[in-house]
This record gives structure tokens, C-alpha cells and sequence, in this order.
């Protein structure tokens, strides 16, 4: 069913649907924006860094305390703090972009292959939202087509 509903939704992409594709979840008071992923160069990369934006949009903060998914042997939550605070703090009022230097979340040996759009989930356990499975995007990578044929030539 997921390869489906990834080839719909690439059909949509390569149609132009682009504004009927908001992808964007609402949890409460949070907006999570576009989570992400690039596309591995090579089969044999196991650990990708998922990147997103999230908005808090309430009047007190919250926090993700952990996240998981079916396609890795473990998900590290990395919050850009000198101090090694737990979790990733999100402010009241505020916006925390995820990117590589400061906050972010990391698989950890992928189980399977991540091919460019198509989707997985990852669950994020918030300390006062809840826990919450998000689809995550795979971002065709041009790098991983390229090695793809290569690693088949071989």
C-alpha cells in the first residue's frame, strides 16, 4: 500500500498539485512543517538526518522528549545544546527549524531503503503534546539516482 500511495503522490508532484500537498501536520498547539529526508547517495548509508520545522504556537512550551520508526534500529534526537539537555526544546511563541548544525533528529540504521518520494513514519512523543506518527518525505536526491546506476553496473 505505501508504494500506492507513493506513486500517487508522485504523480500529483510531476502534475503541478503542488498547493493541494501542504505537507504539514496540526497538534495542537504545534505546527510541524515538511519533515523530510534526503534520498541516500548509496545503499549502504544507514543513517539520515530527518529535517523540519516545527511551530509552537501555544502560550507554554513543550518539548520531544523521544522518536522512533519501523525503518531504523534507532532514532537519536539531537537538540544543539552545549548544556546536553534531553529532548528539543520548543518554545512558547516560537519556531525551531531542524537542520544539520543544532537541532535535529538522526536514523540510525535504516532497515530499508529510502528511495526519493516516497514516505515514512516516524512517531514523536511529545512532553505535553502527546505522541504523534508523522509521515516523513524522502527528497529525490540526483546523487543517488547517479550511484544507483553505477552500484548496478558493477
Amino acid at each position: 500500500m505505501r508504494g500506492a500511495i507513493n506513486a500517487g503522490l508522485a504523480v500529483l508532484l510531476g502534475a503541478g498539485s503542488l498547493p493541494a500537498l501542504a505537507h504539514q501536520i496540526a497538534l495542537k498547539d504545534l505546527e510541524i512543517v515538511h519533515p523530510n529526508a534526503m534520498e541516500p547517495s548509496s545503499s549502504k548509508i544507514k543513517d539520515v538526518m530527518i529535517f523540519m520545522t516545527i511551530h509552537n504556537r501555544g502560550k507554554g512550551s513543550d518539548r520531544i522528549l523521544s522518536a522512533s520508526s519501523p525503518l531504523a534500529k534507532s532514532v537519536v534526537i539531537e537538540n544543539g545544546s552545549p548544556a546536553g539537555e534531553p529532548g528539543i526544546a520548543l518554545p512558547a511563541g516560537g519556531t525551531v527549524a531542524f537542520k544539520r548544525e543544532g537541532a535535529h533528529i538522526e536514523i540510525k540504521g535504516l532497515t530499508e531503503e529510502l528511495t526519493g518520494y516516497e514516505t515514512f513514519p516516524l512517531w514523536l512523543t511529545f512532553e505535553k503534546a502527546g505522541k504523534v506518527e508523522i509521515e516523513v518525505m524522502v527528497e529525490a536526491n540526483e546523487d543517488a539516482l547517479d550511484s544507483s546506476k553505477e552500484e548496478k553496473r558493477k
